[in-house]
């Protein structure tokens, strides 16, 4: 593949609803090692499981938009700060770090290229996931609900 494809090609994917969520870059040159809790998902909830815990945030934050909407003006202002602070330091690590990709494909390093890209993807995937669990802790303490939805 050339380095515009692997390099330049990045999918800012998310786990949950745009509103709720976080987008996590990933690019064409991903070449996995994804973090564990990633992989792990069924129909039963798992604390473990980085889509359930992008589920249940939007499952207590969601509803509450009809039925409490202080509820859900507060808490989205919370979660949206959290999660734009993060968008906004990946946007500008994105650029500095596909130069540096660029620079490491165009001396004929394509391997450690794709790894820069596959290893900052992966940091940031399990970093999203930990502040997920950590956001999503706090709502349950704050709504006093069971450890299971």
């Amino acid at each position: 593949m050339s380095p515009s494809i692997e390099i330049g090609c990045v999918m800012w994917s998310l786990a949950s609803s745009p509103c709720l969520g976080v987008y996590t870059p990933i690019w064409a040159g991903y070449r996995g090692d994804t973090p564990a809790e990633w992989q792990k998902g069924s129909d039963s909830f798992s604390p473990d499981s980085a889509w359930w815990t992008f589920e249940n945030i939007q499952r207590i934050v969601a509803p509450k938009e009809n039925a409490n909407p202080e509820f859900w003006k507060v808490t989205w202002r919370v979660l949206r700060e959290r999660w734009n602070k993060i968008e906004k330091k990946g946007s500008e690590q994105v650029a500095t770090l596909e130069k540096d990709a660029l620079k490491l494909w165009e001396r004929g390093k394509t391997d450690e290229a794709r790894r820069l890209l596959t290893n900052y993807t992966n940091t940031r995937l399990h970093s999203d996931f930990l502040e997920a669990r950590s956001l999503l802790d706090g709502l349950k303490a704050k709504c006093a609900m069971p450890g299971r939805e």
